[in-house]
């Protein structure tokens, strides 16, 4: 079996490489943790090819942000990577929502109709994203978890739904919130396709809520993206006259 080398690293654009950095914040740490797992594959470890052949993988001004640092010259990758991470802020993708925003999301989805499975899977994917970052970073409970991801459906919808769950669950202790799976399995009975009821305009999505944020920065060129020009923070806007364009994160 032939011992992979230096030599064997993908170059930049093949499906192995990892893709360009540009200096986002959000990309930092993936593209540092994917740029060591090839470096251990092909068996790189001096010190010198750990920290030049980082260069390749870059943007032309984070390649000479990267040459500047004392740690590439002399080299040392352990204290280079640190200082990668915090040069282009990979904290900063820590702190990607609060409860806040949270709170935000639910008041304005709740006023919102969701009247088919289309509807509530893209309601249920939208809240995964705020909610279910929040619980595994355990800024939030499980409990908590369950109560935000009832008070964003509609009161119409939660009707429906209590009704079905409380059906196949009598003894639920209304103290508690209902668990999410129940939710799901009511929403899929009450809108199931194969119903003998359901048209085309049942299976309408009926809300515009952006399910990931725009991936143009993977198309823009070096120049563009070099200085990222996000915001301080991810952040929700709750503005009545602005519901159907609702936009529950930024960047």
């Amino acid at each position: 079996m032939t011992t992979l080398s230096i030599l064997d690293m993908p170059i930049l654009g093949t499906k192995q490489a990892p893709k360009k950095f540009k200096g986002d914040y959000r990309h930092v740490e993936d593209f540092i943790n994917h740029y060591e797992r090839l470096l251990q594959r092909c068996n790189v470890t001096d010190e010198k090819e750990k920290c030049h052949n980082l260069r390749q993988y870059c943007s032309s001004v984070v390649k000479e942000t990267i040459e500047g640092m004392q740690d590439y010259i002399t080299p040392d990758w352990t204290k280079l990577k640190a200082m990668i991470l915090k040069f282009y802020d990979a904290e900063r993708n820590e702190q990607r929502y609060t409860e806040r925003d949270l709170t935000a999301f639910v008041r304005v989805t709740r006023n919102q109709q969701v009247s088919s499975v289309n509807g509530f899977r893209t309601y249920q994917r939208s809240f995964c994203r705020v909610g279910g970052w929040l619980r595994n970073q355990g800024k939030i409970t499980d409990t908590q978890f369950q109560r935000y991801f009832w008070s964003g459906l509609p009161k119409k919808l939660r009707q429906q739904i209590e009704g079905r769950i409380l059906q196949a669950k009598p003894n639920h202790d209304l103290s508690k919130p209902f668990d999410v799976t129940d939710i799901v399995t009511a929403v899929d009975k009450l809108f199931m396709h194969t119903r003998f009821d359901v048209n085309d305009s049942d299976n309408e999505i009926e809300v515009d809520w952006p399910e990931s944020a725009s991936d143009s920065d993977e198309s823009s060129s070096d120049e563009s993206e070099e200085e990222p020009k996000h915001q301080s923070r991810s952040k929700l806007k709750t503005s009545a006259k602005t519901k159907s364009s609702y936009r529950c994160w930024q960047h």
